[in-house]
């Protein structure tokens, strides 16, 4: 079957030397190439099978627009899990309605600081 995380990696492996996400550092543009961004979302997919996420698994990701963002998210894809969103700006009053809602499996955050373990029943 063919889903978006197939066709992303597909496309991707056409040409590894390309451009895959930019952000801007300092005023100046900071682009992450189609290899590194494969590479990120092998590592996530690895990492998420390690913890017996499937397909229909909830995976909770709480953290700026970044390319880890998008890695999780492509590697919960390819792996039928439900990609559950969340902003770091967003406060802990709604995350944690988000994560007993959703019935999240497994929340990511890149903020270390960050206790989820009291969140999620």
């Amino acid at each position: 079957m063919r889903t978006l995380s197939s066709l992303l990696v597909k496309n991707f492996q056409s040409n590894l030397n390309g451009h895959a996400l930019a952000r801007k550092v300092n005023g100046v543009w900071d682009w992450t190439s189609r290899e590194s961004l494969l590479n990120n979302v092998y590592y996530c997919r690895e990492m998420l099978k390690q913890e017996n996420i499937n397909r229909g698994d909830r995976v909770a990701y709480k953290g700026d627009n970044s390319v880890e963002w998008v890695s999780w998210n492509i590697a919960c894809n390819s792996l039928g899990a439900v990609w559950v969103p969340m902003y770091a700006n967003q406060n802990m009053d709604y995350c944690n309605h988000v994560l007993n809602d959703s019935g999240t499996s497994l929340c990511i955050t890149d903020d270390i600081s960050q206790d989820f373990l009291s969140t999620i029943p």
